[in-house]
């Protein structure tokens, strides 16, 4: 299909979550892309190598849709989990968990009240951890999430609350529920 590339994140936007796009690019490549969201002339979706991706409408110039060539369907499911946290000063909380193998996931980390300039995020045990400061908000996109550990730093002061949000996609072919 070929429009004027303002147009693209409202045709995109008809198209079914799950489905297969094949992307014509200003620079001349083609991309396929598994399609999850199209907001804020933003296209969301997973790339051939399983890693999300995140395309500017403004860099299509066309673009056809269907069945993903060459390699069996991935069908997603995801998992939205949002809560509070309050953690005494110097500790740490595995606030989540999972035994699941996700193929990506979104971390929303607010931090609001406590007396440490900052909390320690934590995603995955070989990596290190990511700061978020006092009264701001931190949003990370992994690949490998298999927790989410926060840590209040110092050993004085009030507790650290805030609150934290996951979007995790995981590949259903992979996991069969019973």
């Amino acid at each position: 299909m070929q429009l004027e590339s303002s147009c693209f994140c409202k045709e995109l936007n008809k198209i079914p979550f799950g489905v297969y796009l094949t992307l014509s690019m200003h620079s001349g490549k083609h991309i396929c892309v598994l399609l999850l969201s199209v907001d804020n002339h933003c296209i969301r979706g997973i790339a051939d190598n399983e890693l999300p991706i995140i395309l500017n409408c403004n860099d299509i110039c066309g673009f056809s849709w269907g069945k993903k060539p060459h390699k069996p369907k991935c069908e997603l499911i995801k998992d939205e989990i949002c809560n509070c946290f309050k953690i005494p000063p110097g500790q740490s909380k595995v606030v989540w968990d999972t035994e699941l193998t996700p193929v990506f996931a979104s971390i929303c980390v607010s931090y609001d009240s406590g007396d440490c300039q900052f909390i320690n995020v934590k995603y995955h045990e070989k990596n290190s951890p990511f700061h978020v400061h006092l009264h701001d908000t931190k949003v990370k996109t992994v690949k490998n999430l298999d927790k989410l550990m926060i840590s209040c730093p110092y050993n004085t002061g009030k507790i650290c609350k805030g609150t934290y949000c996951i979007n995790v996609y995981y590949n259903l072919t992979n996991h069969i529920l019973d």
